[in-house]
């Protein structure tokens, strides 16, 4: 895979490599926007469900308080005034009763019961306010609790006593606040809670005053889809025992949450809702979905150390869904943004790089060619676009292509020159020089040892050697005369040669001569020396026979004498 990727063109090599470099670059970045996204989405989430839980706690709180303190502040008004009743006495509770709860957004029902003797049976002034027990009772009803008010006096109805903190505060004399319950005292069931408080006369618990708070109405505002942040979220009211006081799903009013759903993130909001604390937390909501629950926990009547908790959830999914939509966008942008990038870089690559440096290469392999005399042509000029490093690279080229074509013509010029010196070297004739010159060191050498050796020749060969060798022709043929014009070197030698051979055969001449005298001198001596041998000659053949008698006549007697001896 390297060695195919090293055996690319360049310029393909620079968009991988580049696009590579933008595709891990904006990969990363896109990964860190993602991540920072995210926790930029959960940190705001989980400020916004506070908020929420925080906002929506705030007003169940003023809410509650408005009851609370509306249900105290009419038990003090009572107390003072059942200290010295008189005939007005029930007609004047009516109204304290009747403004309690006209004074409350929230309020349902609001009630004072007496248990006492001159307020029973008989004495009991309005029949409303008479329970089939005959005890003192006001009930008060709001028909449109929390919208327009639609206060009346209503019969007195026992169901109030059957309340269990209606009972808690008439035996142990203290105020408490309910736990969520429903509830039908004739207008339909009503999901409620009780705030009471113990009608205390010379220290003793005559009767009691509450308020019922209508958590249907208050509901209504908790689930209020204006309330609304993300899609999927809900809220819901609990007490600090889990005892839930309004939600979506109607059916878990009145039950522990941990034990409708039960799963440890649960258990971890029971931890929470138990120690009243506020945080940001992680649960599995009634639906199945992983989400943050916001919880605010707030106390409800000021020192009564009864605590609620209201918890704003808020699905992962929904709190992401933005975040999905930013990875697409951010996908769908790198996307684009990267088609662009290699896009323009391509094109700026292709037509700024690669076209560039085919066209250096393309000039290079034919200044090569042209240098290694591969062709005769030299390449053409680049035209540089630019003068970055591809542009001062054909400039360079350029320069090296205008110095070599002035080398190689000078060159061409001295062999030309070389060549005319050879030719007339072969035909004998010395003395001419190389005028040309060339930057090449080499050939500048050969220059002057060529002009040196030419210069040379003609000093000691003379400028023609035809002119030589027409002499040596004429020498040949005993033409001594013939002379080399204006000699220089050899010729001269050659002419002194000349001069010499003629000189030596004017002496052989003058010898020549005296020597033909000599010799007609020694023909006549020879004529008559060999007239004197024919003479002798003659004497000789007659000496010649006496000898030969003598030796014949020697032989006679030698062989006579051995005869003798023998």
């Amino acid at each position: 895979m390297w060695q195919k990727f090293k055996n690319l063109d360049i310029g393909i090599k620079i968009i991988c490599i580049v696009s590579l470099i933008v595709i891990v670059c904006i990969t990363g970045m896109t990964v860190v926007t993602t991540k920072q996204t995210s926790e930029i989405l959960i940190d705001e989430a989980e400020k916004l469900a506070s908020n929420v839980a925080a906002r929506m706690g705030s007003l169940i709180v003023g809410q509650m308080d408005q009851g609370f303190y509306s249900v105290k502040t009419s038990t003090i008004t009572l107390e003072a005034f059942l200290h010295n009743p008189n005939n007005e006495s029930q007609s004047v509770m009516e109204t304290i009763v009747y403004a309690m709860l006209d004074s409350s957004d929230i309020g349902a029902y609001a009630y004072v019961y007496l248990d006492r003797d001159d307020f029973a049976n008989e004495r009991i002034q309005n029949p409303k306010h008479r329970l089939p027990n005959g005890r003192f009772q006001i009930l008060v009803a709001d028909k449109n609790s929390g919208t327009d008010s639609a206060v009346e006096v209503v019969q007195a109805n026992e169901k109030i006593l059957s309340i269990p903190s209606v009972q808690a505060a008439l035996s142990n004399g203290k105020p408490n606040i309910g736990v969520p319950m429903e509830i039908d005292i004739g207008g339909g069931t009503q999901c409620i809670v009780a705030f009471n408080f113990p009608l205390l006369i010379a220290g003793k618990v005559q009767g009691v005053v509450g308020m019922l708070v209508n958590l249907d109405a208050l509901g209504k505002e908790i689930l209020s889809q204006n309330l609304s942040v993300f899609k999927g979220d809900y809220r819901f009211l609990v007490t600090d025992d889990g005892i839930v006081a309004a939600h979506p799903r109607s059916n878990y009013f009145g039950k522990r949450m941990w034990d409708v759903n039960n799963n440890r993130t649960t258990q971890n909001i029971k931890q929470v809702v138990q120690s009243h604390e506020n945080g940001v937390f992680e649960y599995l909501n009634t639906n199945g979905d992983l989400s943050y629950a916001a919880i605010y926990s707030f106390e409800i009547g000021h020192g009564m150390d009864e605590f609620w908790s209201v918890l704003v959830t808020i699905p992962r999914t929904s709190i992401f869904a933005s975040l999905h939509s930013i990875i697409t966008i951010s996908v769908a942008s790198s996307i684009v943004a990267l088609l662009l990038i290699v896009g323009l870089l391509y094109w700026y690559v292709k037509t700024q790089v690669s076209s560039r440096i085919r066209n250096v290469w393309r000039v290079l392999v034919e200044f090569f060619a042209y240098l290694n005399y591969k062709t005769d042509v030299a390449p053409r000029e680049l035209r540089p676009r630019a003068f970055d490093e591809i542009g001062k690279m054909a400039i360079a080229i350029n320069e090296n292509i205008s110095h070599t074509k002035e080398n190689l013509a000078a060159t061409g010029q001295i062999v030309t020159e070389i060549s005319q010196i050879v030719t007339d070297a072969k035909e004998g004739r010395f003395g001419k020089t190389i005028s040309a010159a060339s930057k090449n060191p080499s050939i500048e050498q050969l220059k002057c040892v060529l002009n040196e050796m030419s210069t040379t020749l003609y000093d000691i060969v003379g400028d023609n050697l035809a002119d030589v060798a027409a002499v040596f022709d004429a020498y040949k043929h005993n033409d001594f005369t013939k002379r080399v014009q204006d000699a220089k070197g050899l010729e001269v030698g050659l002419n002194e040669l000349g001069d010499s051979i003629a000189t030596m055969l004017k002496l052989s001449n003058e010898y020549a001569n005296a020597l033909e005298e000599s010799t007609h001198a020694i023909k006549d001596a020879m004529n008559r020396l060999i007239e004197g041998s024919h003479a002798q000659t003659s004497n000789l053949e007659q000496t010649a026979g006496a000898i030969e008698e003598i030796t014949s006549s020697m032989q006679n007697v030698s062989a006579r004498t051995s005869e003798v001896i023998t």
